[in-house]
């Protein structure tokens, strides 16, 4: 079975512009997370950045790349659809959601969702309810 970890990344926050870009500990926080995620590629899953295709959002895109994540590019306002982009060029049995101003998510705790997903045979499943 397969899985597309879809991270949403984006410049456009109102509250702080360019969260993602932030450095937390020397580095942007999105390479921070991505880093994090990275057992999961080793795991057979496809972690896939997903943005928009706005020039804003140009540093996003090479930032992701240059560190050798796949990205997908769509409309800034359509969330779902830049999940549907990677989902697209990822086909998968599963996907995960992740948002990338949250730098901390941990691979483990992913995998062990995932598993759980699988497990139970849910339609859909949360770690956050």
């Amino acid at each position: 079975m397969t899985c597309t970890i879809a991270v949403q990344a984006r410049t456009g926050s109102t509250r702080l512009p360019g969260k993602v870009l932030q450095e937390l500990g020397g580095r942007p926080a999105l390479l921070l997370m991505l880093e994090r995620l990275r057992p999961l590629l080793h795991a057979g899953h496809a972690v896939v950045v997903a943005t928009s295709d706005g020039t804003a959002d140009d540093p996003v895109a090479d930032l992701a790349a240059g560190a050798g994540y796949d990205v997908v590019r769509g409309p800034e306002l359509d969330v779902l659809g830049r999940i549907v982009l990677a989902l697209d060029e990822h086909p998968s049995d599963d996907v995960v959601r992740l948002t990338a101003d949250c730098p901390l998510h941990d691979a483990a705790v992913v995998a062990d969702v995932v598993a759980h997903h699988r497990r139970t045979g849910a339609d859909y499943t949360s770690n956050t309810l």
